[in-house]
């Protein structure tokens, strides 16, 4: 059991001793009815709703609890609890202002940007793919070129397809370039990670969505209020994690904090 899960199981444990550690500086606690709730929540979000119209808590469950191989007391303590506490640590620190629900906005209803892309993983090769796709910038060219020199298999498979480009969806230098193109424009080389560079072949733009911004207001508005306290959340544990001392020796690693004066203490556990 060690050889196979030890490893896995003991981080598990580890982390979930500084949340309690974290909770008890804090005078945090956390109840078995906010475990409950939090478990409502999830199904609500994720599942479709019983006939009376209230969450499937039942079959969401036993579906978390087949997939991760563990029982329902496991999923409460090591899945759910931790999530609450994260929530009860961070508070009320997340802000969602209007400008974030107008790029929310535009996001999900705005229009958007069809295309075909190249994704190459070396400058040089890219700016020989750029030359030819500049001389012939057609789309069954551009899907040949896609499919011979496309590191990215899902382009490369779709002879450059792509999902349509999004505004503010996380990749703002591709959608600024994707953005300024005209039907039928070629894109300069953009480069979007440390060696992946991309080009784009611009197809037209899809239609926005009818919709007025206040009927999906608070729908916008929860979204983006779960991904910025899950951001804070993930925030908060890692310096958690950096201000911890840790020794595993199961694992043969040693971890102190990285700056002490940040935190003004550290959390021994051995």
């Amino acid at each position: 059991c060690i050889d196979r899960h030890g490893k896995e199981v003991l981080e598990g444990t580890i982390n979930l001793r500084l949340l309690q550690q974290a909770c008890r500086r804090q005078n945090v606690t956390v109840t078995d009815q906010e475990v409950d709730e939090e478990i409502r929540q999830a199904a609500a979000r994720l599942l479709k709703p019983k006939k009376d119209g209230s969450p499937d808590v039942k079959t969401w469950l036993q579906m978390v609890t087949e997939e991760q191989e563990v029982s329902l007391d496991v999923y409460r303590t090591t899945s759910v609890w931790p999530t609450v506490a994260l929530k009860k640590l961070v508070g009320d620190q997340v802000e969602v202002t209007q400008k974030d629900l107008q790029r929310g906005y535009e996001a999900n209803f705005g229009p958007r940007v069809r295309c075909l892309a190249i994704v190459v993983d070396n400058l040089r090769h890219a700016q020989q793919v750029w030359d030819k796709a500049r001389k012939n910038p057609t789309p069954e060219f551009f899907g040949d070129l896609a499919e011979e020199y496309s590191v990215e298999p899902s382009s490369r498979s779709l002879r450059g397809e792509v999902p349509p480009l999004q505004k503010h969806g996380g990749q703002p230098v591709l959608e600024k370039v994707a953005f300024s193109l005209a039907p039928g424009e070629l894109s300069s080389i953009v480069q979007t990670g440390r060696e992946l560079y991309v080009i784009l072949l611009c197809l037209g733009r899809t239609e926005p969505v009818r919709v007025e911004f206040a009927e999906v207001r608070d729908e916008i508005y929860t979204d983006l209020h779960d991904k910025k306290q899950r951001a804070a959340m993930a925030e908060y544990f890692q310096k958690l994690q950096d201000s911890a001392t840790i020794d595993n020796f199961l694992a043969g690693t040693s971890r102190s904090p990285n700056t002490v004066q940040q935190t003004g203490h550290t959390t021994p556990f051995r």
